[in-house]
């Protein structure tokens, strides 16, 4: 049995960066169960688990246009110091920001002036060459 688009899998999975430094990952700790297609992971790495084996550890190697493209300047935003209240994150954190319509959106706190904060809400690992490790441990 081989995975195919649509099925539901049981797996573990690690993103890096080339340069080694890991956004995420499950090895060591409980594995995750997704169903493909229904955006619960980034289209281009459900493509890398199209046709794979469970028992087996796959990594994979993706340029930033097949990983999570290029770092686009107009995600990067100057937010009112004042909508943070007195809690403002240290540049580098990450940080949720939920949208009038409910749709949740990270970004990363690059600098904080006097009354603005900038925050990057391109993916983390855009710009970078990415490493995706994955090994699928069952198939429903």
């Amino acid at each position: 049995m081989i995975v195919e688009s649509g099925d539901t899998v049981t797996l573990h999975f690690a993103l890096s960066a080339l340069n080694g430094s890991t956004l995420d990952s499950t090895f060591g700790l409980d594995p995750v169960r997704l169903r493909l297609g229904c955006g619960e992971l980034d289209v281009n790495l459900e493509k890398c688990l199209i046709g794979l084996e469970p028992g087996n550890r796959y990594e994979f190697t993706l340029e930033p246009e097949q990983a999570f493209g290029h770092d686009d300047p107009t995600l990067i935003r100057q937010i009112s110091k004042a909508a943070f209240g007195d809690e403002i994150p240290a540049p580098g954190n990450l940080m949720e920001f939920t949208q009038p319509d409910g749709t949740i959106h990270a970004g990363v706190i690059r600098e904080i002036s006097l009354d603005q904060v900038t925050v990057d809400f391109n993916h983390p690992l855009s710009d970078c060459v990415v490493r995706f490790e994955v090994e699928v441990l069952a198939i429903a």
